[in-house]
C-alpha cells in the first residue's frame, strides 16, 4: 500500500503500528472498542479481511418538472465472522456504483460485537420493528436475513424477531434496525464499564 493512500492522522498512526509487526486484527479491535471511527477504507482493508455481501438493491425515482430521474439504492453487509460487522446504504445512478459506495460505507460503519452481553432490546426504523433477545443455546432463531447478519458478525445464541411489513423496503429498514440494536447494546455496555 502506498503511503499517499493514508490521509488522516489515524491512518499514519496505524501505518507506524503495522511496521512494528503488531497483529493487524488486534489493532482494529482496539480501535472499535474505544469507539474510534475510521474514515479511510484502505486503512480498514489493510487491517482486516472483511467479506461484503449485497443483500438488497432497488430502483428509486425522483420526479422533477423536466421528467423522472431513476437511481439505484443498495444495502451491503460487511463482516469478518469473528466479531466485526457493518451495514452500508448508498444511492447512485448506476447499480454497480451504488453497490461499491455501499461497500465503502459499510466498512466505515463497523461495530465490534464479539464480547457483547446481549439482553432483550427492541429497535424501530420506519415501519419495521426488530427484537433481539439472547438464547441459552448456540442456535440462531431468525429469518435468513438475520442469520446472514449473525453469520457475518460471528454471533451465536440469538433470537431475532421481525415485526412489521415484509416487503422490499423492509430489507433496508430491517438491517438499519438490527444495526441500531447492536449499536445501542454497545453504548449501554460502555456506560456500565
Amino acid at each position: 500500500m502506498k503511503p499517499s493512500e493514508f490521509k488522516t492522522k489515524l491512518g499514519h498512526y496505524i501505518k507506524e503500528r503495522l511496521t512494528s509487526e503488531e497483529d493487524s486484527s488486534k489493532i482494529l479491535e482496539e480501535l472499535l472498542k474505544n469507539n474510534i471511527k475510521i474514515l479511510e477504507t484502505p486503512v480498514i482493508d489493510k487491517l482486516a479481511k472483511l467479506k461484503s455481501v449485497c443483500v438488497g438493491t432497488t430502483r428509486i425515482c425522483h420526479s422533477l418538472s423536466s421528467g423522472k430521474i431513476y437511481r439505484y439504492k443498495s444495502i451491503v453487509l460487511t463482516g469478518d465472522e469473528k466479531g466485526i460487522v457493518g451495514v452500508g446504504i448508498a444511492k447512485a445512478s448506476l447499480k454497480k456504483n451504488s453497490i461499491t459506495l455501499a461497500i465503502k460505507k459499510s466498512k466505515t460503519n463497523l461495530l465490534y460485537v464479539k464480547d457483547l452481553k446481549i439482553y432483550n432490546i427492541t429497535s424501530k426504523f420506519g415501519a419495521t420493528k426488530v427484537n433481539v433477545s439472547p438464547l441459552p443455546t448456540s442456535k440462531i432463531t431468525s429469518s435468513k436475513k438475520g442469520q446472514l447478519f449473525c453469520q457475518l458478525a460471528g454471533l451465536k445464541g440469538l433470537a431475532i424477531k421481525l415485526e412489521g411489513k415484509n416487503h422490499v423496503k423492509s430489507v433496508f429498514n430491517y438491517y438499519k434496525a438490527l444495526y441500531d440494536c447492536f449499536r445501542r447494546i454497545i453504548e449501554k455496555q460502555r456506560k456500565i464499564d
